[in-house]
């Protein structure tokens, strides 16, 4: 069999995450991205076992399940059983004629077991953004899909933002993010931070009830064309590359699109001196991209740099003699604090409600299975329904409501769809609960409260100075 070029290429630029490179491949590497991707993790010259890591996985790459994500009942003729799965793909796909067309360019017509291919590059610049260009220019997918080592993605991350860039004709989309703390105490009130307004603005990709066009999203997933229409990531920039590329996407013409129900678990830092040199990294980058194109994206970016200005010129009265002016750091601290007191909880519960497991709009690939397994018995209209994206219960366009199984051979489909469910093994439940739970559950205490409100006021204070910063620096 000749194997022809995949129809997505994942890059996923990293540098010593030695704890996190493995559980981010494996949470993205289910039995559709398995068929359908390459993954190439480009290492901007990690010290750290990173490197040995992802070569392991090289070595023993995850794989399809036995049956792929095809339920076929035991019934029928062996012609059917051996249809392939990439058929199920083509359902999925039916909606955008680009798409099915280029899938059915890949579509290895295989029997059993499929491996993940998965390569590894070495970045000599170090930056993400040379990372993510290096991979684009060896990509051999039409569609390309930045990751990130840092975060768990939830199942079917990879199809559904292909169906989301299919369904809208956007240029870039995707999802949110959802910090989790998971090392510590520290992390833990970091992540609640990250959470809250105060710490992540109105930025719509960390927010988790928006759905619509929008100036970002986490990462993203691109045509690889669009991306050479506008020249990639900028290589000069060492921070905020996905916000600057996306700056150019809309000056373009182009639109961004992202989907709230797609939720990416992300784990921040676990000191306060990592926290600050990363967001004093993202306001020195966030200043470029403003020079650069000559435009304050949003009123917010400018919110801290004034803040800090204003608590340095009170600081500056007090040393000189002039006490009264330090209400102003005073009141900033003290908000801060009836802030962490008064809306971690409401904002917390809010979140959570926001949380609870939504309904994609392409299905899971076991309810395709399943739907595609009734079509396979008799059930055409239900099972077709079914297959281009509606759950069990829901009722297809013609109003026919997808059956109960309850037969002998409907329940070796149902046994079927538990394989294919186990297949992407323990990381498909990991980052499932990951998007569910953010592993610091329990009341929120005292001290949580003040590392919080310390947290908050690390991220303002530092983003405001390394805005300031690459302003005298790059103007």
């Amino acid at each position: 069999m000749i194997e022809k070029k995949p129809l997505v290429t994942i890059v996923m630029p990293g540098l010593n995450e030695e704890a996190y490179v493995g559980k981010a491949l494996r949470s993205l590497l289910d039995d559709w991205a398995i068929r359908n991707c390459e993954v190439l993790v480009v290492d901007g010259g990690s010290t750290d076992r990173t490197k040995q890591v992802v070569e392991g996985l090289i070595r023993n790459p995850p794989e399809t399940s036995e049956r792929g994500n095809l339920c076929v009942d035991v019934g029928q003729t062996a012609g059917a059983q051996n249809r392939p799965e990439d058929e199920v793909v083509w359902l999925l796909q039916a909606k955008d004629s680009w798409v099915r067309d280029v899938t059915r360019e890949w579509n290895p017509v295989t029997a059993g077991k499929r491996k993940a291919v998965i390569r590894l590059l070495d970045n000599r610049d170090r930056t993400a953004s040379c990372g993510m260009n290096l991979g684009i220019a060896q990509a051999a997918g039409k569609i390309i899909v930045r990751a990130d080592a840092h975060c768990l993605f939830p199942p079917g991350y990879v199809r559904r933002c292909v169906e989301l860039l299919a369904d809208t004709g956007a240029a870039n989309a995707g999802g949110v993010m959802v910090p989790r703390g998971e090392g510590g105490r520290t992390q833990a009130a970091i992540a609640l931070a990250m959470r809250h307004p105060l710490g992540i603005g109105d930025a719509a990709f960390r927010r988790t009830e928006f759905k619509g066009e929008a100036e970002g999203v986490v990462f993203g997933t691109f045509r690889k064309a669009i991306l050479d229409e506008i020249g990639g990531y900028d290589i000069k920039a060492r921070a905020n590359e996905d916000s600057e590329l996306n700056v150019r996407i809309l000056c373009a013409g182009k639109k961004i699109y992202l989907d709230s129900d797609i939720k990416i678990t992300y784990f921040p830092k676990k000191t306060f001196k990592e926290l600050a040199n990363q967001y004093f990294r993202y306001g020195r980058g966030r200043a470029r991209t403003t020079i650069r194109h000559k435009m304050l994206t949003d009123w917010r970016q400018a919110a801290a740099p004034m803040l800090l200005l204003a608590i340095a010129y009170a600081v500056v009265r007090a040393v000189a003699g002039k006490p009264a002016h330090l209400i102003v750091p005073a009141a900033y601290a003290l908000g801060l604090m009836v802030a962490a007191f008064l809306t971690l909880d409401r904002g917390e519960r809010k979140r959570a409600r926001e949380a609870e497991p939504a309904t994609s709009t392409a299905g899971t690939l076991p309810d395709v299975a399943a739907s595609f397994c009734l079509r396979l018995n008799g059930s055409a209209r239900a099972g077709a329904g079914a297959g281009v994206g509606m759950q069990k219960g829901e009722q297809t366009p013609e109003r026919v409501e997808v059956p109960t199984r309850t037969n002998a051979r409907e329940a070796a489909c149902d046994g079927a769809q538990a394989r294919m469910s186990a297949a992407s093994g323990a990381s498909a439940k990991t980052s499932e609960g990951a998007c569910a739970s953010d592993g610091d559950e329990g009341p929120i205490t005292l001290k949580t409260r003040l590392t919080v409100a310390a947290a908050w006021g690390v991220m303002h204070m530092c983003w405001g100075a390394g805005f300031l910063f690459g302003l005298a620096k790059f103007w």
